[in-house]
């Protein structure tokens, strides 16, 4: 399944270095949830990791997480195993069976209780484990932590994505320190109601994402049409406007026979009576306004064209700006309505 969540990028790559770090330890006990810190607001333009650390794994945006089963599928979708409902069942089993941040008097931020060592992280007992920050810092740890040659077994059973006993047993086997538990009935039972619903909200993501993919490039290619046309009108223009001052300025020039020697000369020779002088006089007269006017109208009309097209241009721009927007929205509203679906449909433990 096609994910378009944006607060995270994850690169399943590790140095040599995590291979150093130490393992987690057991479980610890249950009572109230721990409130969560208000996520930061996202930012397409700036994107400053809110956590990363070696090996490519970084979290952009503090994800909003309430229950075990939310924070399932933020776990599994920044570790790049399928979030499926058996998967997140797994996983809302095994932090049941750690009882990290969600158990009074537990770690904060770490429900599977983890013991990688982060930025701003503080040790919880004497086995290791630690306290994290926030859910970002948290999160990473915990993938990190799972990229560890001893938990290969687990990763397996997660990329399977459909057994989520299966999940438990090769935790179970490995050395991560819980040893026991089981996977809610509950959970299971709505497995594949939760699959079903997260599959139609991907497709419309699917969906929304290439029509504002689209749209995005007809409003690039539009905004490039709309300054080209404005640049021809800018430049046009001032050509315009100096041509029509050119044939004003004639027109008044022979108005008052005063501008050219010669046709003062002329007019001197009808005042004496010369028919043939006249009739240059007019001759003149009538091919310079003919040719500078028609000129001059000519550009006018190409103008007052681009003009028009301009504002089309200028709506079409807008349109697709207005579209554009929607889209987004859309794909955030649904983005929202897929984090709240775990929760929703397989029930906050």
């Amino acid at each position: 399944m096609a994910l378009k969540n944006r607060r995270f990028a994850s690169v399943l790559a590790l140095t040599a270095l995590l291979m150093t770090s130490t393992l987690v330890t057991g479980g610890m006990t249950a009572a109230a949830p721990i409130p969560t810190p208000t996520p930061t607001a996202d930012t397409d333009e700036v994107r400053t990791p809110v956590a990363s650390a070696e090996g490519g794994i970084a979290l952009y945006e503090e994800p909003k997480i309430e229950n075990r089963e939310q924070w399932a599928v933020e776990f599994l979708q920044l570790g790049g195993w399928p979030v499926t409902g058996q998967n997140v069942c797994a996983v809302v089993g095994w932090e049941l069976a750690e009882g990290g941040h969600f158990v009074s008097g537990s770690t904060t931020f770490n429900p599977l209780n983890t013991s990688h060592t982060m930025p701003g992280s503080t040790v919880f007992n004497s086995h290791g484990v630690k306290n994290y920050p926030d859910w970002a810092t948290g999160l990473v740890a915990s993938v990190k932590t799972m990229q560890l040659g001893f938990y290969s077994g687990i990763r397996a059973a997660l990329d399977q994505g459909n057994n989520a006993g299966g999940v438990l047993g090769a935790l179970f086997a490995s050395p991560w320190g819980t040893k026991h538990g089981s996977v809610p009935g509950g959970c299971l039972a709505r497995a594949g109601e939760f699959d079903t619903k997260r599959q139609v909200l991907e497709d419309r993501i699917d969906k929304e994402t290439a029509a504002l993919a689209k749209e995005e490039a007809e409003l690039a290619a539009a905004k490039v049409s709309l300054a080209q046309t404005e640049r021809r009108y800018s430049d046009r223009a001032p050509k315009v406007r100096k041509a029509k001052q050119a044939l004003n300025q004639l027109a008044r020039q022979m108005y008052v026979q005063s501008a050219e020697p010669e046709m003062i000369a002329l007019f001197e020779s009808v005042t004496a009576g010369d028919p043939i002088s006249y009739a240059v006089i007019r001759d003149y007269v009538k091919r310079a306004g003919d040719r500078d006017g028609t000129s001059v109208a000519r550009q006018v009309e190409y103008l007052e064209r681009v003009q028009t097209k301009i504002k089309t241009s200028r709506e079409k721009v807008s349109s697709l700006e207005g579209s554009v927007e929607q889209r987004k929205q859309a794909i955030e509203a649904t983005e929202t309505e897929m984090a709240d679906l775990a929760s929703n449909v397989l029930g906050g433990s």
